[in-house]
């Protein structure tokens, strides 16, 4: 009787161990599913993150080299500018200088004009003293010869 019991437990003992095993194994063997998934939803993560970055950094290096060619046209444009700025004063030297020029000459033209009308003033006032000189010995020689 011992032994159909223990038989009788013993199988219902190892069906339920069986289960109970099945059952466990099954869930690592789930586990096991779900934590290949995770790395696989992972690797496809990585290599989306790993496509962008590269994309970016592509984006960077091009964006460097965009700045290098706008820091080279903005090189040649403030030289061309500066080239500009000095031709500019030295015209308005050139232009100062023209204008001093012509206002020595003004200077000089105008003092030379004051010169000849002092001359011919005094020119003038000598014959006007003369004439009136000249008048009254006419004026004397009338009145002597009436």
């Amino acid at each position: 009787m011992i032994q159909a019991w223990l038989a009788k437990n013993a199988l219902k003992g190892g069906i339920i161990i069986a289960v109970i095993a099945t059952i466990f194994f099954s869930g690592y063997h789930v586990k096991g599913k779900l934590v290949e998934a995770k790395i696989l939803r992972m690797e496809n993560r990585y290599s989306v993150l790993d496509s962008n970055y590269n994309q970016c950094v592509d984006q960077v290096s091009r964006t460097a080299l965009q700045i290098k060619e706008f820091e080279g046209v903005l090189a040649s444009q403030n030289a061309e500018i500066q080239k500009l700025h000095d031709d500019g004063v030295a015209a308005v030297a050139r232009a100062k200088r023209l204008g001093e020029i012509a206002l020595a000459n003004e200077r000089a033209s105008y003092d030379r004009s004051m010169r000849d009308m002092m001359s011919r003033y005094t020119s003038l006032n000598e014959q006007f003293t003369l004439l009136t000189a000249s008048e009254s010995c006419h004026l004397a020689w009338l009145e002597v010869t009436q």
